[in-house]
């Protein structure tokens, strides 16, 4: 009765300054509902951090407070986020560095198997074939803005032995305090103004927007030795290859390395939809040898197109390492999809998938009802010829993609919408992020709040480990025969419906 709580309403963002004072003995004691590290409140900290994981900046944090009946956020989010982005930067670049040094210890302990068999297994041998040291890593830059327009663009570097971020940069040609500055009148202190300010500039690339992932690259390449003692000889990109010519002209290696390009399997495979798809826009309207057109029913459909390049994406990723068994797989493609009753032509088919083959060694009758005519699969032949050439399909027996390049550079913009104007800070934060959660988890986490000063805590572990095991559970279950089954059944159920509307809307004749 004699102890009287106070609110001075004297808040520093979310954490409240509160009074206690006695009546008895007259002490007054004064204290903050959060804990300090003598820099920032941990409140404000933990708030700031955490809106920046799902994408949201001081405004948006603003109207959350608004809503949860909760004091403004802290005023000064530039200096929350400065501080964060030095734990994120530290923690993402160890993350990286043991993701690096994780890959040299793989191929060490493959060789040492391989040594040990004395045989080199088709799984591991793009492993075993090469230096400890010399890696092959998928590389690809993403953009904040479509086009060549954006102020800022992100690329990666994966090994595509472990699936795990080795390296990034965040690259800027834009910088507020440059953009927002007067230049000033006087000629020498404005030199000795942008000698001074060029240490910590945020604009670190001039040129074309396009130009970003070529000049990211280079610098990683570059620096790959000083940061881990490896170097990146193996190039897995798309089909623009001026990132990887770039790269090959700096010379990152001396002139005595000679980088390789590997291609991504899940481009190659686009190329045959693409092909296909555009062959039949060209060919709209023009008669086959039989009298009628490329498309319609029976004949090229999107249905037909999305399934081929479902089969042979299936040719590539199912004879890793083999490249006469990509080659041999290719083509009993195309004579799989050219065989009728009357000409059945098998015998480049596997058993395991021809239903032709299964029901002859049940001696069962078979009714070919998905060939296409000859005369389409003639025109389409030398798009086959095309994309089942050894020097293309050489590129592909490592059977990996750039999906987690991608799968990364989704996480960035997840926390940072492209939606909104955002500066090279926000961005790096949301790469930082992204990049160290890719690799290690969200309970990777915990380590930057404890290099901020703050201990974890019982919910935030126990938060962020459910959130694992759901993501891994997911993860597991995506990746079943079944799921991926079902996933490609409604894809062609989709093209067939798509279509089908675009026949009923774009015929001919109708308008």
């Amino acid at each position: 009765e004699k102890m009287r709580l106070f609110d001075d309403n004297n808040n520093i963002g979310i954490v409240s300054k509160m009074n206690l004072y006695c009546d008895n003995c007259h002490t007054d004691t004064v204290f903050h509902t959060s804990n300090s590290n003598n820099k920032v409140f941990e409140a404000n900290m933990r708030l700031c951090y955490a809106m920046r994981c799902i994408g949201v900046g001081r405004e948006g944090t603003h109207l959350f407070c608004g809503v949860m009946n909760m004091p403004p956020p802290s005023s000064r989010f530039s200096y929350l986020n400065n501080h964060l982005i030095n734990s994120l930067e530290v923690e993402c670049k160890k993350s990286m560095c043991d993701a690096a040094t994780e890959v040299v210890s793989l191929k060490k302990e493959i060789e040492a198997a391989v040594t040990e068999a004395n045989t080199s297994t088709r799984e591991f041998s793009n492993l075993a074939d090469s230096p400890n040291t010399d890696l092959a890593v998928s590389c690809d830059g993403t953009w904040m803005k479509r086009g060549h327009t954006s102020l800022h663009g992100v690329a990666s570097i994966v090994s595509i032995d472990t699936g795990k971020v080795i390296d990034l940069q965040v690259m800027s040609k834009y910088c507020s305090v440059c953009a927002l500055r007067k230049k000033s009148a006087d000629e020498e202190e404005e030199k000795k103004w942008q000698e001074e300010h060029k240490m910590s500039c945020a604009r670190n690339y001039c040129g074309s927007s396009g130009g970003m992932e070529a000049a990211a690259m280079k610098l990683m390449f570059h620096r790959s030795e000083a940061l881990y003692g490896v170097r990146y000889t193996q190039y897995l990109g798309d089909g623009d290859s001026s990132s990887f010519k770039s790269v090959v002209e700096s010379a990152p290696y001396g002139p005595d390395c000679k980088l390789e390009k590997l291609e991504c399997v899940g481009h190659i495979q686009k190329r045959m939809g693409g092909r296909l798809l555009k062959l039949k826009r060209e060919m709209r309207g023009k008669k086959l040898e039989d009298g009628k057109t490329l498309g319609g029913a029976g004949r090229l459909t999107d249905k037909e197109i999305h399934n081929i390049q479902i089969y042979y994406g299936m040719a590539i990723r199912k004879n890793v390492g083999d490249l006469k068994g990509m080659q041999h797989a290719v083509w009993a493609t195309y004579f799989h999809k050219l065989s009728t009753d009357a000409n059945p032509s098998h015998e480049l088919c596997n058993v395991s998938w021809c239903k032709y083959l299964k029901a002859k060694q049940e001696k069962k009758p078979y009714t070919h009802t998905h060939s296409l005519p000859l005369a389409v699969m003639n025109v389409i032949k030398p798009t086959f010829k095309f994309l089942a050439n050894p020097e293309l399909l050489k590129k592909c027996t490592h059977g990996k993609t750039q999906n987690p390049n991608e799968s990364c550079h989704n996480l960035i913009w997840k926390r940072c919408p492209k939606t909104s104007f955002a500066s090279s800070t926000i961005v790096k934060i949301a790469s930082f992020d992204a990049a160290l959660v890719f690799n290690s988890g969200n309970i990777s986490r915990v380590r930057v709040l404890e290099r901020l000063g703050f201990s974890s805590g019982a919910y935030t572990l126990k938060i962020l480990k459910t959130i694992d095991d759901n993501r891994i559970a997911a993860s597991e279950n995506s990746s079943s025969t079944m799921e991926k089954e079902a996933r490609q059944r409604n894809q062609v159920k989709r093209k067939a419906v798509q279509e089908a509307e675009q026949d009923d809307e774009y015929g001919y004749g109708l308008h």
